[in-house]
């Protein structure tokens, strides 16, 4: 094997193994690991989320996805607001992600640009059975007022959430914490 070859391979494995190292931290002691990102050669860098999915494994829960969250963030807010918003911006990470389609208070149909997959489904008096094409999952999502809540048979979290006006909030529970969009 080429020498460049056997560094790579010993630099890859040193840095799986600080990465397990913290992880493994993480899960008996409580302590989250204060990466952003750790760079490696030649393209190999971990980044926080995927050290945050590592950890939620290690915990035998899975967190659910955030290209998930914004789709029931984009969704929900349509269905209270009754706008016709072409996208949601994720506040979390600074960023608008681009839906269309066609949402009513019996279908909803909708594209996500990012994802590149539909998310379609029906429903009757707040409650509605959606699939998520990209994760081959659905998605239970029940709306009352400006409040809803549901639950992603991918990941098989439950989640709660609020509309205001343009503003949409949904809790988190693996996360303890809200995370807000806007349509």
């Amino acid at each position: 094997m080429p020498r460049s070859a056997t560094t790579l391979r010993s630099r890859s494995a040193s840095l799986h193994d600080a990465v397990v190292s913290q992880v493994r931290c993480f899960i008996h002691c409580g302590h989250k690991p204060e990466l952003q990102c750790l760079p490696a050669q030649k393209n190999l860098w971990l980044t926080r989320r995927m050290v945050d999915s590592r950890i939620a494994a290690g915990r035998g829960g899975i967190i659910m996805k955030d290209h998930t969250r914004r789709a029931v963030a984009y969704i929900a807010g349509r269905l209270v607001c009754g706008t016709g918003s072409s996208s949601v911006y994720d506040y979390d990470s600074s960023k608008r992600f681009d839906f269309s389609g066609q949402i009513s208070p019996t279908d909803v149909s909708v594209y996500d640009y990012e994802q590149r997959c539909y998310i379609s489904g029906s429903g009757s008096s707040g409650s509605y059975s959606l699939f998520h094409r990209g994760n081959g999952k659905h998605i239970t999502l029940n709306i009352e007022g400006g409040q809803f809540n549901g639950y992603d048979h991918d990941t098989r979290k439950q989640f709660t959430g609020r509309v205001s006006g343009n503003s949409v909030s949904i809790y988190d529970y693996e996360h303890s914490k809200y995370f807000n969009y806007s349509i």
